[in-house]
């Protein structure tokens, strides 16, 4: 039995001539992302998926979904097993649907689960655990800033330091020197 929140029972209703600037939004971000040569890896494109499935459900669906399921959370088992899966896998290219195999749920009731559990999408979890532990690195100086980066899963250098210049605030040469 499939849990709440199963896109494969949504049934969209027709729309014609409708705007929708936050649907237009995800679509943008997901043709910049191809643009880049995917730089966030397979969890950030399939984010973008599942939000935008998410969204046309939640505006079109002639059934709707069961919000009062959506508003649980993982167990702290599941919670402690994903945590250390993402943290053994930090410099893979980490999907959502093997994220939520970990804990043998749907990728789109996951995603619900995780963001209720943590208060942040996946996605955004992942990055943060990178940067996390790209700073630890970076304060050894036993790494270069392009070794840590590719040890940690970045598609790049530059998506490395755009990254973690937003998360910080200041480069990881920048760090690396004042720590």
């Amino acid at each position: 039995m499939e849990p709440a929140g199963d896109l494969s029972e949504v049934a969209l209703a027709p729309q014609f001539a409708i705007s929708e600037p936050q649907l237009a939004g995800l679509v943008l971000n997901m043709r910049a992302e191809i643009e880049a040569g995917c730089p966030g890896g397979k969890l950030y494109g399939e984010s973008l998926s599942l939000a935008m499935a998410a969204y046309l459900s939640g505006c079109y669906s002639a059934t709707g979904l069961k919000t009062d399921r959506l508003k649980s959370t993982l167990s702290a088992p599941q919670l402690q097993r994903v945590r250390d899966y993402i943290h053994a896998h930090l410099s893979s290219d980490l999907g959502l649907t093997t994220l939520a195999g970990e804990v043998q749920l749907n990728p789109y009731h996951f995603a619900h689960l995780f963001k209720n559990t943590v208060g942040m999408p996946p996605h955004h979890y992942v990055i943060c655990e990178r940067i996390n532990e790209s700073q630890k690195l970076l304060a050894t100086r036993r790494m270069s800033v392009i070794e840590v980066a590719m040890t940690l899963g970045f598609a790049s250098q530059s998506h490395f330091t755009e990254v973690f210049r937003k998360v910080t605030g200041t480069t990881p040469k920048q760090y690396q020197q004042d720590h």
